[in-house]
C-alpha cells in the first residue's frame, strides 16, 4: 500500500474526470505522477517538498514528479481546480479553518 490510499486504475480515472486538479499535501507526488501520466492537468503542492532537499522532508527522499511548495493557504490561487486530498494530515491548527475557506465545486 501507499500511505492511506492505494492508487488503482478506477480511482485515477474518476479523479481524472475532475481535471484540472490541485493536490494538497502530496508528499512525494506519487498520485500526481500517475495522474499526469494519464493526461490529467495537475498541480502538486506540499508544505515540505522533497525538491527543497533531503533534510526538508523526513518521510520522502525523492519526488516522483514536480512538487511545489504550498499549503492550504495557497489554495486560493487555484479556484478553478478540483482539490485532491489523498492523505489529509496537518499538524497546523489552522488547517481546518483554511480548508473551510476552500470555495470550489469539488472537494
Amino acid at each position: 500500500t501507499y500511505a492511506c490510499g492505494i492508487p488503482n486504475r478506477e480511482a485515477l480515472e474518476v479523479i481524472g474526470r475532475y481535471s484540472p486538479v490541485v493536490e494538497l499535501g502530496c508528499g512525494s507526488g506519487y498520485w500526481a505522477a500517475l495522474l499526469r501520466q494519464g493526461g490529467v492537468d495537475m498541480v502538486a503542492l506540499d508544505a515540505y517538498p522533497c525538491s527543497a532537499g533531503p533534510k526538508n522532508n523526513r518521510f520522502f527522499s525523492h519526488a516522483f514528479t514536480e512538487v511545489s511548495l504550498g499549503t492550504a493557504q495557497d489554495l486560493a490561487a487555484y479556484p478553478d481546480r478540483a482539490l485532491l486530498l489523498v492523505w489529509p494530515y496537518s499538524p497546523e491548527e489552522d488547517a481546518a479553518r483554511d480548508m473551510g475557506e476552500w470555495d470550489a465545486e469539488c472537494l
